[in-house]
This record gives C-alpha cells, structure tokens and sequence, in this order.
C-alpha cells in the first residue's frame, strides 16, 4: 500500500444530505446533489444519537444510547451505521437515517472508525484489525490485519486511508 504523510480524523459527527431513491436512478443537479435529496444534516453522537437541520438548535430525532459513539458513516442507501462501544462491549448498529429508528446490529467487538467504499462495502477498524463486510451484510467476508488500524477514511472516489501506527495506507 501507498503511505501519505498525514491525516487526523476523529468521527463524532456526520453530515450528509439523503436520498430518496436509489443513487443509481438519481439524475444530478446543478448544484451537485440529486433529484430526491432532501436537506443536509447533521449527526451528532455522544451517549445521544441525535439529527439536527444544518443551522438548527434542536434535534429533529434523537436516541438514547447505552454506550457512547466511538464513529458513524453513511452507507449509499441512506442508513447511518454507529460503532459503539468499549473494550469489553461493542456493536455496530444500524438506522434508518432518516427516523433513527435502529434496523439491525453487527456484532463488532471494540469498532473505533467505520468507512464505506463507492461499492457499498463497509470497513470497520478495531485498532488492530479491519473487517470487511458486504452491502447490506451483517458478517464479515475478509479481514485486513493492520497494526494498530485506528482511522478509516474513505474519499467521494472510492479510495479508503487506513490510519495505522503514525502513517496512513492507502
């Protein structure tokens, strides 16, 4: 893998505008998001989950969690997925972005930082480890042994930087 010689990312709050249909039917505007996109929000994460309009006071939905958010990350059909957790505990949970309803759970023990690729794959760093898991899947297909894979981050191209032991891979 490629090093790059910097990056610091801490994920304790999302933003994103969210579609109503798929992305693949979606045709662009001008002004670069897609017919069906409703406003951007912002996810913010503590012991609460909570939405907020951009520019807004007070949460449009909020939860009540029983860990704190340690990530969050958008998968491409519009669900926000939250690693919470700790050392002897952990989950990645998934909800309806637009409710906050939870859908489903992932047992992941220990996630620290969550990314999804263009293809909608979901990689889920454990400071030790990245597992991989398929779109919509729950169970892991493969998974990267890195030393000390702390900070995932993935670019509008589909390039994911793996923040490991003082050095990003890419």
């Amino acid at each position: 893998m490629k090093q790059a010689p910097y990056l610091l990312f801490l994920a304790l709050a999302s933003c994103s505008a969210l579609p109503t249909t798929p992305m693949s039917s979606q045709p662009s505007l001008a002004d670069g998001r897609h017919a069906g996109e409703r406003e951007p929000v912002l996810y913010v994460g503590g012991m609460m989950l909570s939405e907020y309009r951009l520019g807004g006071l007070q949460p449009v939905h909020s939860v009540e969690l029983s860990a704190g958010v340690d990530s969050m990350a958008l998968d491409p059909r519009g669900n926000l997925y939250v690693a919470q957790g700790g050392i002897d505990y952990g989950g990645v949970f998934i909800y309806n972005a637009r409710t906050l309803t939870k859908l489903a759970e992932i047992d992941a023990e220990n996630s620290q930082s969550l990314a999804f690729d263009r293809n909608g794959y979901l990689y889920d760093a454990n400071c030790s480890v990245v597992s991989i898991y398929p779109p919509h899947g729950h169970k892991t297909i493969e998974t990267l042994r890195r030393n000390v894979a702390c900070v995932l981050l993935s670019s509008s191209s589909g390039t994911l930087f793996v923040g490991s032991n003082g050095s990003i891979d890419v």
